[in-house]
């Protein structure tokens, strides 16, 4: 199956700019990966398109996306996240104030995570943690249970 991004403003393909490019080719070469920019420069959309491609190509992967704040969270992370897969990748998608959750077709798990709720994330076993609006987190305890707990296979 040919399957392509979605842009989220849209029905087409998803079209980066040159840093989105260079970010969405290198990520997977480093440990820690981080997409700077200004107000609107698109990194949200980097983010979700970035964990979108390590989902879609390594089947059975499992992915934390997160944010700080639940609202920012649900209205803006989440909600790009799925406007950029496609539909047809979809197997099941769970999007209650008590759990966000997408399984796909080839069986790869991503989690929608309020970050200020680490306690609730103990027995979680990831491949990956992409994290929106890292500037709100008011704590380092977020993000080092969060990397207590990539010790997925892929």
């Amino acid at each position: 199956m040919d399957v392509w991004l979605r842009d989220p403003e849209g029905d087409g393909p998803l079209y980066l700019t040159e840093k989105q490019q260079h970010f969405f080719g290198v990520m997977e070469d480093y440990k820690h990966s981080a997409f700077i920019g200004g107000q609107g420069s698109g990194k949200t959309v980097t983010l979700c398109a970035s964990v979108a491609k390590y989902l879609l190509t390594r089947p059975k992967s499992e992915w934390l996306l997160g944010r700080y704040n639940y609202r920012g969270l649900v209205s803006v992370t989440w909600r790009t996240m799925m406007r950029i897969l496609p539909p047809e990748v979809i197997l099941y998608r769970c999007d209650t104030p008590q759990y966000l959750m997408a399984v796909l077709k080839n069986s790869s798990i991503l989690h929608g995570w309020n970050m200020s709720q680490w306690e609730k994330y103990a027995g979680l076993n990831l491949d990956g943690i992409g994290i929106d609006e890292v500037t709100e987190q008011r704590e380092k305890i977020g993000w080092q249970q969060g990397c207590a707990r990539l010790r997925g296979k892929r």
